[in-house]
């Protein structure tokens, strides 16, 4: 599925690395996009210095629309105030379930998509997250070698 060329594509984070000499954060809409920032040990940074360092790449970034698209959702079809609706949409992504009961049909549809998008979201980006352990300890382990004297 393509996007026509007006058509804006709401972004994704893929992840941000902080690093001893430089910070790299990823996120894919109509492209993919890749900023770097300068190091950020967050182990030797300040509370105010962390803060101000995370600013600068949220300021670079495109804005997240994941938590907006939930809190519009319930807002709309069930007629939540924005704070509830926020906490609701906040408490799916998070895995936790919804706070206040669904009562109209396209509520609870909404609710049904919102929480399978969610859902797999959440196991992609653990995917993405994980990816760099899991690719290590098979370096550790040395199951490559291992394979290749079988094979």
């Amino acid at each position: 599925m393509r996007a026509e060329p007006n058509e804006e594509i709401a972004p994704v984070y893929l992840g941000i690395e902080c690093g001893g000499t430089r910070t790299v954060a990823l996120s894919q809409g109509a492209q993919l996009q890749r900023q770097e920032f300068p190091a950020a040990n967050l182990r030797l940074l300040t509370d105010v210095q962390l803060v101000r360092h995370l600013r600068a790449i949220a300021r670079a970034m495109p804005a997240p629309t994941a938590l907006a698209i939930g809190m519009a959702g319930y807002h709309c079809f069930e007629s939540l105030p924005w704070l509830d609706a926020f906490a609701n949409a906040a408490m799916i992504l998070s895995g936790m379930g919804p706070l206040a009961p669904l009562n109209t049909a396209a509520g609870k549809i909404f609710g049904g998509c919102y929480a399978l998008f969610s859902g797999l979201a959440f196991i992609t980006v653990s995917g993405i997250l994980t990816a760099p352990i899991a690719h290590r300890l098979l370096h550790k382990f040395h199951l490559a070698t291992q394979e290749k004297k079988q094979g």
